[in-house]
């Protein structure tokens, strides 16, 4: 009896580690950026980027939703892009901000950052929770498609074995 007791664990740990993981994703309580700026919907923001620290940003909103149009502009006045949209990543908040996207300050001086969309607030801010998300989203595939079908396996193995070797011991003299 106990080894069923091992396989029934076995399957509801798989059951567990299948679909906890998946809800944990979708409603993880991720920290907060680093919020280094405010602005407001169809406000520029100016920012500077010191020699040395040209980098990614992000840019949140406290909106969720198909995300602003936003535009930077170099020291010199040039338009570098909008922000890039980063996968799969729309619907997580970060704390009370949404993920709209990255952006890549080329060279150091004042940028100019501009956005237009259904929010009535955005900020720029570190990428460190988009990492984070990551890495969940990581972790959160490799328990489903490695881990949690090899406990299910082990379960269902203990369960045929106990069988087995039950209905062997009976029919035996």
């Amino acid at each position: 009896m106990r080894a069923y007791r091992w396989s029934i664990g076995l399957a509801i740990a798989a059951v567990l580690l299948f679909f906890g993981p998946y809800f944990y994703s979708h409603n993880a309580f991720l920290p907060g950026p680093n919020v280094l700026e405010r602005f407001g919907n169809d406000e520029s923001l100016t920012f500077e980027v010191a020699e040395g620290e040209e980098g990614t940003y992000a840019v949140y909103s406290s909106e969720m939703g198909n995300g602003p149009s936003c535009w930077l502009y170099t020291p010199d006045g040039e338009f570098v892009g909008n922000v890039s949209r980063v996968p799969g990543s729309g619907d997580v908040s970060f704390g009370s901000w949404g993920v709209q996207g990255e952006l890549e300050t080329p060279e150091p001086g004042t940028h100019r950052l501009h956005c237009n969309g259904n929010s009535d607030e955005y900020a720029l801010g570190g990428t460190g929770p988009i990492r984070a998300f990551e890495l969940v989203k990581v972790l959160v595939t490799i328990t489903a498609i490695f881990v949690a079908p090899s406990l299910l396996l082990a379960a269902v193995v203990v369960a045929v074995v106990t069988t087995v070797r039950r209905r062997s011991a009976v029919r035996q003299p």
